[in-house]
């Protein structure tokens, strides 16, 4: 029980997941953040997968590991970040929101520091005492951000049906604002530390 809610609460708070399928659902509807829901699932499990079978050492052999795998996925969160903030024509999409499906959000999970600070942690205390828990943690890292997604998806609906115009526009800056904020924080904190 301790695991499912230590998933759930990190999966649900806001974030740069969180924060993307919520903007693709506003923008483009339910149906276009399907893929990135999935990406964000199954990029989680491969790390799960990585993790399990041993990819944890990469990190603590080779450091600069690290500081390289948060420039790649802040510099992603940045680029789709940028694609929110750009101002467009009403009615006109992002250049670059659309995107921001299956294989990018997938490949950010490989790289994203809130996912591997949750995964290590859960691994380290899960797997550790019972090799049996490992069914139990893919089925929890499936179904668990599948539905914190969905809610996201459905408030970013909300959101369409709520807001539409200059306000709607504002609102899909400040997400794109804090996206990018927390991209430039993952690269400048992993460079420092």
């Amino acid at each position: 029980m301790g695991l499912a809610v230590t998933i759930l609460v990190a999966v649900i708070t806001p974030g740069p997941n969180n924060f993307l399928v919520m903007a693709l659902s506003a923008e483009r509807g339910f149906m276009a953040a399907i893929p990135a829901m999935g990406g964000v699932i199954l990029g989680t499990l491969a790390l799960l997968v990585a993790v399990l079978t041993g990819a944890e050492p990469l990190f603590r052999h080779w450091p600069a590991v690290q500081p390289v795998a948060a420039t790649i996925g802040g510099g992603l969160l940045l680029w789709l970040a940028v694609g929110m903030m750009i101002p467009r024509e009403s009615g006109r999409a992002s250049p670059l929101l659309p995107r921001a499906g299956f294989w990018p959000l997938f490949a950010f999970q490989l790289v994203n520091p809130k996912s591997w600070t949750l995964v290590l942690m859960v691994v380290a205390l899960s797997v550790t005492r019972n090799m049996a828990a490992i069914p139990i943690l893919l089925f929890l890292f499936t179904v668990l951000p599948a539905f914190s997604l969905l809610l996201w998806a459905l408030a970013g609906q909300m959101v369409t049906k709520v807001m539409n115009g200059p306000a709607r526009s504002w609102v899909d800056r400040a997400l794109g604002g804090v996206l990018g904020l927390t991209a430039l924080w993952f690269m400048v904190a992993n460079l420092v530390a």
